[in-house]
């Protein structure tokens, strides 16, 4: 029997903790799952920093965010929309919240719909 002694160099992943012994795992830190990872985390970061949600015009504590006139922005002041938002005035050309502010007869406003029993 021979008393030898012999190292295997290793280092603990930085993502994880777990014991790495290859020369990849070595010089990155990580180990290949925890770099799969690391890489797909972000690439999701990257694809959503173009996307929104309707939660993203809506400030926490209830308010309404400030944002550009869009969809959904509209308020309904006349209460004949079930959602609260006026949808004609989300996508009428003229600046109004409400389509019982505008002046123009067009077929979208609520004066057009029939009423709901």
């Amino acid at each position: 029997m021979h008393d030898e002694v012999f190292t295997i160099p290793a280092r603990r992943c930085k993502r994880c903790g777990g014991l790495l012994t290859s020369s990849q795992g070595l010089r990155d830190g990580y180990g290949p799952c925890c770099l799969r990872k690391i890489k797909q985390e972000e690439a999701d970061r990257k694809m959503m920093e173009n996307q929104c949600s309707l939660f993203d015009i809506v400030k926490p504590g209830g308010g309404e965010a400030e944002t550009e006139k869009g969809p959904l922005n509209g308020k309904c002041i006349t209460g004949k929309s079930p959602t609260g938002h006026c949808g004609a005035a989300a996508y009428c050309s003229e600046p109004y919240d409400c389509c019982a502010s505008c002046s123009s007869d067009c077929n979208m406003r609520c004066g057009w719909l029939r009423e709901r029993k």
